[in-house]
């Protein structure tokens, strides 16, 4: 069988949150041009969470570059 290894992992895992969160950011954008009224606050914190997750994500990573060393 053949088996594919994937190093660095975390490189990929870090970048799929974070491209998540810049997704959402986008869709709390045009909600907002497009419904101004609208309550966004769960999806505000949504990104947040995303951003905050891929920071730590990357903190705990073995990759050096990601951890900013």
């Amino acid at each position: 069988m053949y088996k594919r290894q994937v190093h660095d992992i975390d490189v990929y895992r870090v970048l799929a949150v974070y491209k998540l969160a810049c997704i959402v950011e986008g869709a709390l954008a045009r909600i907002r041009a497009t419904r101004p009224d609208e309550d966004t606050s769960n999806t505000e914190a949504t990104v947040q969470e995303l951003a905050a997750l891929a920071l730590d994500l990357a903190d705990q990573s073995s990759v050096a570059t990601l951890r900013g060393a």
